[in-house]
């Protein structure tokens, strides 16, 4: 039976105890919506430099049919198209930016609204992310 080792055992990388990438960090973004419509996008706030996300939760207090959640380069990259209940929180199944490096440069988080559209409400949005240290044991991959 083969042995499968991750990059923190092959190179002896140590185990993080203090800086940004010792825990988990969470940006919580919050916004009274009037009715929304297909295609409205809503500017929700910033992950920092070489922040990697690795869930994301949405909340609305009425409901928002196809709702997708992620970055300019990748807009349904954290969520993609979701129906969301009123007053039922929903974490992301996934994404194709969850656990990947976004890089240099602080990243808009923004979300779609789908076909549907949405009933007024307050829109919770929480995407919990880790920020890596760069060097040789985290070589910086962009996300896709």
């Amino acid at each position: 039976m083969p042995t499968f080792r991750s990059r923190q055992v092959t190179e002896r990388m140590p185990i993080h105890s203090h800086g940004d990438a010792s825990s988990i960090k969470a940006a919580h973004f919050q916004i009274e919506l009037g009715a929304t419509a297909a295609a409205d996008v809503i500017e929700l706030g910033y992950l920092p430099d070489y922040a990697v996300p690795v869930d994301v939760t949405v909340h609305h207090t009425a409901g928002i049919t196809g709702l997708s959640v992620g970055t300019a380069a990748a807009p349904a990259g954290l969520m993609a198209n979701a129906a969301v209940t009123a007053n039922v929180p929903l974490r992301t199944a996934s994404g194709p930016q969850l656990f990947r490096n976004t890089g240099l440069g602080k990243r808009l988080v923004t979300a779609t609204v789908g076909t549907g559209g949405g009933s007024a409400g307050t829109l919770n949005v929480m995407v919990e992310y880790l920020v890596e240290d760069q060097g040789v044991g985290y070589p910086f991959t962009a996300a896709a």
